[in-house]
């Protein structure tokens, strides 16, 4: 997963609004960040088959929000799904590659 784009309520611990991105598939997962701001984060990559993320508001102060571009592979490096999920828009687009 990746973000092209990053604009949540900043503060030094993450606490008001934030995206949280966990390795795993469900809210007990280990987590990998917790992210808020406007800074442009790395990639992140699950250790098995699944990411979980969160956004959590506490709907006070207002931004942009994030666009997400989301890619599954077979850890070949092959590209098997794509997503981008991008604020305003409330659910993820899914790009199918052309045979």
């Amino acid at each position: 997963m990746n973000f092209i784009e990053f604009d949540v309520e900043d503060n030094s611990v993450c606490e008001h609004d934030y995206v949280e991105v966990r390795d795993g598939g469900d809210a007990g997962a280990p987590v990998l960040a917790r992210l808020c701001g406007h800074e442009v984060f790395s990639t992140f990559v699950s250790s098995g088959n699944q990411l979980y993320f969160t956004f959590h508001s506490d709907e006070y102060v207002s931004r942009q929000g994030f666009r997400a571009i989301i890619s599954a592979s077979d850890g070949n490096g092959n590209c098997h799904k794509t997503m981008i999920c991008m604020y305003n828009y409330y659910k993820c687009i899914h790009l199918r590659r052309k045979p």
